[in-house]
């Protein structure tokens, strides 16, 4: 019973291990997303007050998409939170300011072979804006990592307004995480195994007294019986 007990806990203690796991990962996970699509629609709205100057008679066109643009270039969030904007025929109009913006990068591919902006600008061409997974090196580095954006179209420039980051963050720290939830669930494995065994031992001996005494019990009346037998009826079975 102390066996199949001590295997019942372990077993349970294991699926609230994984339980955890999944559970920490899907709430990293979605907060994630949740971020870097509060980032977008926050830039989208700010785009609006160049759009509202130009309705307004303040300014053409041109030129609030300019400012607007500016605007986008220097906006941060974070360590590291940048935005990026390319219109719906997949020409850069904002991308941290480099030799890229001007260009157009629909074809672009990351290290898979896979079109990334072309995937970014439908995303975000969606009603609720989307997602995109690819892999790209960080800068200054040749290794592609896993990297994860929110995009979104606004509509009155024609721009698909994207951020987004890299995920291996993510994965160190839900490793940390389950290097802790592991420290504690064997932790608690442990004190458990320790608590049965010790229940074991002394249900060992208390089963081994009880029968011990049985047996010297039986002793004394198989041989007062004995006796009986014999005829001598003075003894007394005790």
């Amino acid at each position: 019973i102390v066996v199949a007990a001590l295997t019942g806990v372990v077993i349970g203690m294991n699926k609230i291990r994984e339980g955890a796991k999944i559970t920490l990962e899907e709430d990293a996970r979605a907060k994630y997303d949740s971020n870097i699509k509060e980032q977008v629609e926050n830039a989208i709205s700010m785009l609006e007050q160049y759009y509202a100057a130009y309705e307004a008679g303040e300014c053409t066109l041109e030129e609030a998409k300019k400012q607007g643009a500016d605007m986008l270039r220097e906006l941060r969030y974070g360590e590291n939170g940048y935005f990026w904007a390319d219109d719906t025929e997949g020409n850069s109009i904002v991308l941290l300011g480099n030799d890229t913006e001007g260009t157009n990068r629909l074809e672009a591919k990351d290290v898979n072979g896979y079109k990334y902006v072309k995937n970014i600008i439908a995303a975000g061409q969606k009603p609720e804006g989307g997602y995109s997974d690819y892999t790209f090196p960080k800068e200054g580095s040749d290794e592609p990592l896993p990297k994860r954006s929110y995009s979104k179209l606004y509509e009155p420039f024609g721009w698909v307004i994207g951020t987004g980051n890299y995920t291996d963050d993510i994965d160190a720290k839900l490793v940390e995480n389950e290097e802790t939830i592991n420290k504690i669930v064997n932790k608690w494995i442990k004190y458990i195994a320790c608590s049965m065994s010790v229940l074991f031992i002394l249900t060992f001996f208390v089963i081994g007294y009880i029968v011990w005494d049985i047996t010297s019990s039986l002793k004394r009346i198989v041989a007062f019986v004995g006796k009986m037998a014999e005829g001598d009826m003075t003894g007394r079975a005790r």
